[in-house]
């Protein structure tokens, strides 16, 4: 209990500090009446609130799509997603967005790298995902360590019931058929559930995609069979300030985003739709990653 009132506690004083965000607006309007600051000091101080306003209002909303064309030996258009974050900065009006932006593009499917979720309401989930029940396209999803405590709230059992509900394959640690290729979903790596032996069940002959969570599970493979890994956790450093944001990454790999060879395996890392912590984004706003297998 008193783990939970903490958690709770914890909660609602970021709930304040995040909504305290919006002070930045009356601030803006009062700067240029403080006229003993000088002009060049007033001039600062707005160009330090607008760029405060666009990571805090503006990008983090701006999705964009971004193609990538990966040769693998065989062909495949896929739709990669992850880190949506949905539940206390973001909710299903954002994931309608995405959604529609997906089904506007022309893929065969949907992939979803994990981290559903950040401090949802449990009761909701259903409401905040069903959105999901318009996609044209079959999606699949693996887990991230958001979903399974790594950290955050219990969700695991309602996550799995909603996203059965509103027509999302859940693949942990299991295999699917996909046309050209086969999809191999394991779980999350924080949790010590990607469990990498199931990729030698795979031969080189057969045209085999990965997707999971944090990218340091390839740091396990050996010899992989996979063509392709698809990950995200790692939010492209979210606030992109160069030569700064690797050293927030949450990896003990040196991974980024975008395409990298890996060994015998190519890695592609997508830098996510959602923010955790303060929900703040720069040069690097949410994406959906279009990605043309060849």
């Amino acid at each position: 209990m008193k783990r939970c009132e903490s958690d709770s506690g914890a909660s609602m004083l970021f709930g304040i500090i995040v909504a305290g965000s919006y002070l930045v607006f009356p601030c803006i309007l009062l700067i240029p009446r403080l006229r003993w600051l000088g002009k060049w000091r007033q001039f600062a101080l707005l160009i330090l609130c607008g760029m405060f306003v666009w990571m805090r209002f503006v990008e983090p909303y701006w999705i964009v799509t971004r193609n990538t064309t990966i040769k693998v030996g065989f062909s495949a258009r896929l739709a990669l997603v992850a880190d949506l974050h949905l539940g206390q900065h973001k909710k299903a009006a954002f994931l309608k967005q995405v959604v529609n932006r997906v089904n506007e593009s022309d893929v065969d499917f949907l992939l979803i790298a994990g981290d559903f979720c950040y401090r949802p309401d449990r009761l909701r989930l259903a409401e905040i995902l069903d959105p999901l029940k318009q996609l044209k396209v079959p999606a699949f999803a693996v887990l991230g360590n958001h979903d399974v405590q790594r950290p955050g709230p219990p969700i695991r059992q309602e996550l799995a019931a909603a996203l059965e509900q509103v027509g999302v394959r859940l693949l942990n640690n299991e295999s699917a058929r996909l046309g050209s290729f086969t999809l191999l979903g394991l779980g999350d790596h924080w949790n010590c559930e990607d469990d990498v032996r199931l990729i030698d069940q795979f031969s080189t002959s057969e045209h085999l995609v990965v997707m999971t969570h944090n990218p340091d599970t390839t740091m396990r493979f050996t010899d992989s069979n996979a063509d392709l890994t698809l990950c995200g956790h790692t939010h492209g450093g979210q606030v992109r300030i160069p030569f700064l944001y690797q050293s927030v990454i949450p990896t003990r790999g040196s991974f980024d985003r975008g395409l990298m060879q890996l060994g015998v395996t190519q890695l592609f890392v997508t830098s996510g739709l959602g923010e955790v912590g303060f929900p703040l984004r720069l040069f690097n706003p949410p994406v959906i990653d279009l990605l043309e297998l060849k």
